[in-house]
This record gives C-alpha cells, sequence and structure tokens, in this order.
C-alpha cells in the first residue's frame, strides 16, 4: 500500500504546482515569443511521466497505462485551460492546449521507451 501511494505522489504533486501556476493572476514577461509553450510542454512532459508512474498501481499491461495517462492528462490539461479563463488577467488558449498535450504525451512515451529498454537490459 505505502508503495502505490509513493507512486502517486508526483502526480498529485504536479498537479498541485500546475493549479497554483494556473491560478496567479496576469501575465508574466516572457524572454522570448514562444516562451509560454516550452513552459507548457515541459510542464506537462514531467506531468505525464508522473501520471504513468501512477498508472502502474493500477493497471497491468503498459498499453492500457499508456491510454489511460494519456486520456488523464489531456482532460487535466483541457480543464487546467478551463481554469485559466476564470482566474483575472489569463485566457484559455488553444494553442497552450496543444503545447500540454505536446508535452504531456511525448513524457508518457519516453518514459514508456526508456521503462521497456531498462527491462529489455536487465533480462540480457
Amino acid at each position: 500500500m505505502t508503495r502505490r501511494l509513493f507512486r502517486w505522489l508526483p502526480a498529485i504533486g504536479m498537479s498541485i504546482v500546475i493549479i497554483s501556476l494556473s491560478a496567479q493572476p496576469g501575465t508574466i514577461p516572457l524572454p522570448f515569443s514562444f516562451a509560454d509553450k516550452v513552459y507548457h510542454f515541459v510542464l506537462y512532459a514531467v506531468y505525464g511521466w508522473t501520471v504513468l508512474l501512477a498508472m502502474t498501481t493500477i493497471m497491468r499491461t503498459p498499453r492500457h497505462q499508456i491510454i489511460v495517462a494519456i486520456t488523464l492528462a489531456l482532460l487535466f490539461a483541457a480543464s487546467d485551460e478551463a481554469h485559466q479563463a476564470i482566474v483575472p488577467g489569463r485566457t484559455a488558449d488553444a494553442l497552450d492546449w496543444c503545447a500540454d498535450a505536446l508535452g504531456a504525451c511525448v513524457g508518457i512515451c519516453l518514459t514508456d521507451v526508456i521503462r521497456r529498454y531498462v527491462r529489455t537490459s536487465a533480462h540480457v
């Protein structure tokens, strides 16, 4: 039970971080024009990794873990953008959601590739 909880903590923590950042009113100065998309991509790549880690506690097959992790990450990203629409000085942006979705998918897929490599290497 403790091991399962430990695997959920990063996803819960990342969810809190994302919601906290989204709740900040106004905008922050950006070092270059598309920096916000890079921030979204990186944040959600890490989020995708943590969600996939959590899925290993409730699903047996990697395929199902990936499908559910991607689905949850995309829904969370959509709810994050909807949340930003009601925060003063913030807006919901479809391109932000696209950066979130791409980041989550890359994070999840990269984690799966690494996981498969580690498993294969362990059997050699």
